[in-house]
C-alpha cells in the first residue's frame, strides 16, 4: 500500500510538473500567435492596401492623360491634367506609407518615386503634344511615355513580390509556431504516459 501510495504520490507530481511546462509552453506559444496577429493587422494588411492603392494611383495616371490625349481636351473634357495629378498625390501617399510600414524597404521605395515622376512628367508631356500638335506630335512621343510606363510598372510588380514575401514570411512563422505547439503537446502526453507506465 506504501508503494501505491508513493506511485501515486510521484504520478501526481509528475504530471503537475508536466501540466505546468505545458502551460507555459502554451503560454509562449499563444503569445508567439499574438505578436504574428498583431504584426498581420497593423503590418501585412496596411502593407497589402497600400501596395494595392499604388498600383491602382500609377494606372490612373496613364488613364487620364491618355483619354486628354485622345479627346485634345476638347468640349470639356480636359480634366485629364488634374487627376493624373491627384493620382500622383496618392501615389506619393503610398510611398509615404509603405516607407513607414517596411522601413527594412525604405531605400527601395525612395528609389521608386524619382521613377514615378518621370512616367508622370513623360506622360504629361505626351499630352500636351496631341493638344499642342496632334497625332503627329503625340505619336512621336508616346515610345517614350511607353518605356516610362514600363520602368514604373516594373517597379510596382517588385513592390508586389516583396509584399507577397512579407506575407510568405508571417504565414509561415504562424506554421512553425503551431507545428512546435502540436510537438511539445505530444512529447508531454508520450512522458505523462511512459511515467505512468514505470511507476505500476
Amino acid at each position: 500500500q506504501l508503494r501505491i501510495a508513493q506511485s501515486v504520490s510521484l504520478l501526481g507530481g509528475g504530471a503537475i510538473l508536466i501540466l505546468g511546462l505545458i502551460g507555459i509552453f502554451l503560454y509562449e506559444d499563444v503569445r508567439q500567435l499574438q505578436r504574428l496577429l498583431d504584426h498581420n493587422e497593423q503590418v501585412l494588411i496596411p502593407t497589402i492596401r497600400q501596395g494595392y492603392e499604388a498600383r491602382i494611383n500609377t494606372i490612373q495616371v496613364q488613364q487620364w492623360l491618355t483619354d486628354i490625349s485622345a479627346t485634345r481636351g476638347l468640349d470639356g473634357l480636359d480634366d485629364g491634367f488634374h487627376e493624373a495629378d491627384v493620382a500622383r498625390t496618392g501615389f506619393g501617399q503610398n510611398l509615404q506609407l509603405l516607407k513607414e510600414l517596411n522601413p527594412e524597404n525604405r531605400n527601395f521605395y525612395e528609389n521608386i518615386g524619382p521613377v514615378f515622376d518621370a512616367y508622370h512628367r513623360m506622360g504629361k508631356t505626351m499630352a500636351q503634344g496631341y493638344i499642342d500638335g496632334g497625332p503627329a506630335e503625340g505619336n512621336r512621343l508616346m515610345a517614350q511615355f511607353d518605356q516610362s510606363s514600363a520602368a514604373i510598372n516594373t517597379q510596382i510588380a517588385e513592390v508586389h513580390q516583396r509584399i507577397a514575401t512579407l506575407a510568405e514570411n508571417d504565414f509561415r512563422q504562424g506554421h512553425a509556431t503551431i507545428r512546435e505547439h502540436i510537438r511539445i503537446l505530444l512529447l508531454s502526453f508520450a512522458v505523462m504516459a511512459a511515467g505512468f507506465v514505470l511507476l505500476i
